[in-house]
This record gives C-alpha cells, sequence and structure tokens, in this order.
C-alpha cells in the first residue's frame, strides 16, 4: 500500500500561500478521482481542523475550483504549463526545436516523471485552500443630524434635579419616674435596740423566729432513696438567748449595783438605709413609603382609496397602573426597679450568746439511728446563721413593653379602548365610533398592636399590707414588732 503526503496551505487574500498541515493518507490517490474525495480524506479522523474543512480548493495563483473538478486536472494546474527542452547537438547551436520534437520531448520527460513517481512508495501533492474573505465595513459620511448629536453635551448636571433630603429627627427619652409617687413619709420617734427592753426582744424573737434553722427538705422514694423537695425554715429552736449581765446607764447612784441578767440577744445597731432607682427605657421605629406609576399610550391610524370608494379607520389604545405602599412599625419596652433597704439591727449569734433550748437537748440524746437523725434535722434543721440583720426590705418592679405595626397598600389601574372607522363612496357617506373603559381601585389596610404591663411589690418587714404603697409602708419599718430578718 502505498502513502500520499498533502501539504495543505492557505492562500491569503494578501497574495502569499502559508503552509498549515501536512497530512498522510494510507491509500493511492489516482488522477480520476474529485477533490471531494481529496476533501473528505483530509477530514477524516479530524487531521483537517474544523473551520479549514469548509474552505474553498484554489490553485497557486488563488483561482477558486470546485469540488468536482478532477484531482489529475487540478494537479496539472498547480504544476503549471510545462517547460520548453532545448538540445544542443554538436557543431550546430539550436535555440529551440519544432513543435513536433517540442511535444515529443515533453511527453517522454512526463513519462519519465511518471515513472518515477510510480517506483517510490510516497507521493507527495500540494494542496491550496482560499482564505475566508472578511466583509469590509463601508465608510460613509456621517449625517448632520448624527454630527450635532454627537458634539452636544448631555445634561449631567445632579444640582438642579438633585431631591431634598429627608431630615431625620429623634425623640428624647424622658423618664417616668416621679419622687413623690416614691417619697418616704414622716413619721413618730426612732426605735433602736438601746431603747428596748428583755421583753421588746422577746416580741421580736417570737415574730421573725431568727433562732430557727434551716433545713433541706426530703422526700423518700419507694426504693428507699431520697428526693430533694425545699429549703426552709425549721419549725423549732434548736438555741436560746443566754442570759447575760447588762450595765444600766439610768441609775439614780453610782453605789446603786444592780446584779440581775437579761435574756437580750447580742446586737449592733444598723440603720444606713438606702433607696435604689434602676430604670431604663428603649423605643424603635420604622416607617417605609413607595409609590409608582406607569402609562401606555399606542395610537394608530390608516386610510385609502379606491374605485372612487374612501376608507379611513382610526384606533388607539391607554392603560395606566399607579400603586402606593405606606409601612410603619414601632416598639418600646421601658422598665423601672425601686429597692427600699431599712436595716435595723445585727445579731451575732454565737455560743457566747447563745445556749440549746431544753427540747433540744433531749432529742439529741434519742438520736441512736440514721432515721432519728433525719427527724432530728427535720424538726430542728441542718443550718443556723451566725449572724441575722433585721429591719425591713421593700421591692417594687414595673415592666412595661408595647408593640405596633401597621400597613396601607393601594392600586389604581385604570385602560381605555378607542376606535373610529369613516367611509365614502359618491354620494354616500358612513362613520362611527367605540370607546372603553375601566377603572378599578384597590386599598388594603392592616393594623396591629400588642401591650404587656407587668407590676410588682414585694415586701419583707414593715406593714406588708402596704407593699403597693411604698411612702406609706416606709414609716411602719420603724416600730420593733414589723421587724423581719432580711438578711
Amino acid at each position: 500500500m502505498s502513502t500520499t503526503l498533502f501539504n495543505v496551505k492557505i492562500f491569503e487574500l494578501e497574495g502569499t500561500a502559508k503552509p498549515t498541515n501536512c497530512i498522510s493518507v494510507e491509500e493511492e490517490i489516482t488522477d480520476d478521482v474529485p477533490l471531494s474525495t481529496i476533501r473528505d480524506h483530509l477530514v477524516k479522523d479530524k487531521k483537517l481542523d474544523s473551520d479549514k474543512a469548509r474552505l474553498a480548493f484554489c490553485t497557486k495563483d488563488g483561482s477558486r475550483m470546485v469540488d468536482g473538478t478532477k484531482f489529475g486536472v487540478y494537479q496539472r494546474l498547480i504544476k503549471g504549463p510545462a517547460k520548453k527542452k532545448t538540445t544542443k547537438k554538436e557543431g550546430d547551436k539550436v535555440e529551440g526545436a519544432t513543435d513536433g520534437a517540442e511535444s515529443t520531448d515533453v511527453a517522454k520527460a512526463e513519462d519519465k516523471d511518471d515513472e518515477d513517481e510510480g517506483s517510490s512508495k510516497l507521493k507527495v501533492y500540494d494542496i491550496y485552500l482560499e482564505a475566508p474573505k472578511t466583509k469590509k465595513k463601508k465608510m460613509t459620511e456621517l449625517s448632520e443630524s448624527t454630527k450635532e448629536l454627537l458634539n452636544s453635551k448631555l445634561d449631567m448636571n445632579l444640582v438642579k434635579n438633585q431631591p431634598a433630603l429627608i431630615a431625620a429627627t429623634l425623640k428624647e427619652l424622658s423618664s417616668t419616674y416621679k419622687h413623690e409617687s416614691f417619697k418616704a413619709l414622716a413619721s413618730g420617734e426612732v426605735v433602736t435596740g438601746a431603747t428596748m427592753s428583755e421583753k421588746d426582744w422577746t416580741i421580736v424573737l417570737r415574730n421573725t423566729n431568727f433562732l430557727n434553722g434551716q433545713r433541706i427538705v426530703f422526700s423518700k422514694n419507694a426504693n428507699g432513696s431520697r428526693t430533694f423537695q425545699r429549703i426552709d425554715r425549721a419549725p423549732f429552736s434548736a438555741f436560746k438567748i443566754k442570759a447575760r449581765h447588762i450595765d444600766s446607764l439610768d441609775v439614780a447612784d453610782s453605789s446603786i449595783v444592780v446584779k440581775q441578767e437579761y435574756r437580750i440577744p447580742i446586737y449592733v445597731t444598723n440603720d444606713e438605709s438606702y433607696v435604689n432607682v434602676f430604670e431604663t427605657a428603649s423605643a424603635l421605629s420604622n416607617s417605609m413609603a413607595s409609590s409608582s406609576f406607569s402609562q401606555r399610550d399606542i395610537e394608530a391610524s390608516a386610510g385609502g382609496g379606491l374605485f372612487g370608494a374612501s376608507l379611513s379607520v382610526k384606533g388607539g389604545f391607554s392603560d395606566s397602573e399607579s400603586k402606593a405602599l405606606a409601612r410603619s412599625s414601632s416598639s418600646s419596652t421601658r422598665s423601672m426597679n425601686i429597692t427600699y433597704n431599712f436595716p435595723r439591727a445585727i445579731l451575732h449569734l454565737d455560743p457566747r450568746g447563745l445556749e440549746l433550748t431544753d427540747e433540744c437537748a433531749r432529742d439529741l440524746n434519742k438520736v441512736d439511728d440514721a432515721d432519728s437523725l433525719v427527724q432530728f434535722h427535720h424538726d430542728y434543721g441542718h443550718f443556723f446563721a451566725g449572724n441575722v440583720q433585721l429591719g425591713g426590705r421593700l421591692f417594687a418592679s414595673e415592666h412595661f413593653s408595647s408593640e405596633e405595626e401597621g400597613s396601607s397598600t393601594k392600586t389604581a389601574n385604570a385602560m381605555k379602548w378607542s376606535a373610529a372607522a369613516s367611509f365614502s363612496y359618491g354620494s354616500f357617506s358612513a362613520s362611527g365610533s367605540y370607546s372603553k373603559e375601566n377603572n378599578s381601585v384597590d386599598t388594603t389596610e392592616n393594623k396591629s398592636s400588642s401591650m404587656s404591663s407587668q407590676l410588682s411589690w414585694e415586701a419583707q418587714g414593715g406593714d406588708t399590707i402596704l407593699c403597693n404603697n411604698p411612702p406609706a409602708w416606709c414609716p411602719s419599718v420603724k416600730p420593733f414588732q414589723n421587724w423581719r430578718v432580711i438578711n
């Protein structure tokens, strides 16, 4: 099997040929095959690029060849006309041969070339493809109106068309605390521990139970385990005030000696009262408004005459749409906490001023197992405070929140059709018109609001019935009968 080699060249518009591909074909190419077969061999197995496979065949000088041309003819055109062969004989100088001799010599030379080519298994051919022509843009002179438009300046000034800016205003929050509503009222004499007798302290003890310990309450489960429930004050007191000698400061004479002991706890007067007011407030509001408008107008007319008759028709269409939307929302929160702390005295409860009660000592001797120990703690508690602060305390709390939201939407649509026609023929004429209009307006409004307010008062000591009236509650802390454990 012989091998054929094609040197593919692209004939450029400038008149030069540019080599681009060298493609081998493992088949024998004869002179009677058309150029379309050669193209099939070139594009087979994508040997030639797709953009070049569409190009037309041409000769060396760019003459286009159709695909039906025989390959042998194409090669003759590529090689060009045969050159004349000159012969020289000894003693006789001949510039050229005769016509018959010339034909004979050319034929012999071609036959010799064919024999040389046939003797070789590799045949090489040149293939020329015509480069694609690019369209040149036709240069035309610009019209005067076009030049005027290009030379004119666009209105790009934003100052005169600048919209007015919206001024944002802030609303300053103000306090809702009114001192008159929480100001303590005046009252009678001040009571301190130094002016209290043993009987007075006994009343304080019975009202406050400051000698009772704190117990941890458990519940007993079916499997014998215990579950924590709560912590509260034990029902029985494990201790009592130890009697102690107190020097009298109001004896009539220094020679009078009173040797009497009193069951008055060891205390320190502590009446550093204070009121704490803590208030917070926040407000947020949002608003948005938008509107849009669009309109479309279409109008057309036509007229004509034929055989003495004339007809004219005119029609139009117009529609418009406008939308407006407004939305606003606001929210506010406010809280205020007020604490009144009126301490009166601090008691020091340690072994120097306490002793076991008879009941506690008797029950303690009965503790001999786990159940009796649990019962002992249940009666007398697990913990005991070494320092107790007596007095009164009130806590007032106010929490307020509100939310509002509203939206309004308005949509308007309008549409109108109109048509008119006129016809005339000789002395006869007729005309007519028709119009139709539709309008619609849709308005939607939504509003929602919510509010929550919480007020709470909590009092320890004083007249607790007046807990929601702090000014009236404050003087009620002075009497020792109203003292309670506040810390």
